[in-house]
């Protein structure tokens, strides 16, 4: 019994050492819970990351301090300019602004709605894109 409890714990223990060797564990006032954005490569560093504080930095800081999250965010924000390059066509403006993808198509979604409820589309890529007011708040892989 108890070799079989031991057993259980390393498996344990082994995945969630797994999964934050893979993943950035994401959370900040933009991200509703905990969101799981995927590493460039294997690595126990950078696992915990707040967007608030690396959206806050100017970029050169960001990507001094979290090069492997601002390099995971700027190939999603790449995936995610194809996809919205398919979605718009050439009519399209993308840009960043503290740490946030910002887009914009010819006719940008909900913007003459007054609600401030935030859309969620998923592309092919399986980016999932929040769309506030036609414009991209954050990029996460799922």
């Amino acid at each position: 019994m108890k070799k079989a409890l031991i057993a259980t714990g390393a498996i344990a223990v082994a995945a969630l050492v797994l999964v934050a060797a893979n993943y950035h564990i994401v959370t900040g006032s933009t991200v509703s819970g905990v969101t799981f954005q995927k590493k460039m490569s294997m690595s126990l560093s950078e696992t915990f990351v707040n967007l608030d504080s690396v959206g806050n930095m100017p970029l050169i800081v960001a990507r001094s301090q979290y090069p492997m999250f601002v390099a995971s965010m700027e190939r999603a924000i790449t995936a995610t300019e194809d996809a919205l390059v398919k979605a718009c066509g050439k009519d399209i403006q993308v840009g960043m602004s503290k740490g946030v993808v910002l887009h914009r198509c010819g006719q940008p979604a909900n913007v003459e709605t007054a609600d401030f409820e935030v859309e969620k589309m998923r592309w092919r890529s399986g980016l999932l894109v929040h769309v506030q007011h036609g414009l991209v708040t954050y990029v996460s892989v799922r």
